[in-house]
């Protein structure tokens, strides 16, 4: 995996502790948001017949540099910076789960989990789960974070 894929690994495994990420903001200028406490909970969901899990991660941030010179408290330009956040994280994950389902490893342990949560269906798939299941599933990346403080 690359730098990227290790993030979102990290981030879907809840073991980012500290971790920056880079924002573009509208104007084409970057802000630097430092991200700490996540929690990550993967959920497996039946769906018309088929398999789907639903990652939920959430985080607390701050907004630490604005390459603009233009920081501020407002609440438009943090909601600004947040949405861009959670979209930078879950396109991280999603990166990550790519990369997993093109080698065939399920490193998320999507089957771990459903046999833990779903256990008669894991007895009907886990022969197929890794070469057939796994690289076709389909996920939901549900990223909510909260900024907590702008530093000037």
């Amino acid at each position: 995996m690359d730098e990227e894929e290790s993030l979102g690994y990290n981030y879907i495994s809840g073991k980012i502790k500290n971790s920056y990420i880079v924002v573009t903001k509208g104007d084409g200028t970057f802000a630097s948001v430092q991200v700490m406490k996540v929690n990550s909970k993967t959920k497996p969901i039946l769906e018309n017949g088929k398999i789907k899990f639903k990652i939920s991660i959430s985080f607390l941030a701050e907004i630490t540099e604005d390459l603009s010179g233009e920081t501020s408290h407002d609440n438009a330009y943090v909601r600004d910076i947040l949405e861009r956040t959670n979209y930078e994280i879950r396109l991280l994950c999603e990166k990550a789960i790519q990369k997993a389902q093109t080698i065939k490893a399920d490193i998320f342990g999507f089957g771990r989990l459903l046999y833990r949560k779903k256990y008669k269906l894991w007895l009907e798939i886990k022969d197929r789960f890794e070469e057939e299941i796994f690289p076709e599933l389909e996920t939901e990346i549900v990223v909510q974070g909260k900024i907590t403080r702008v530093k000037p």
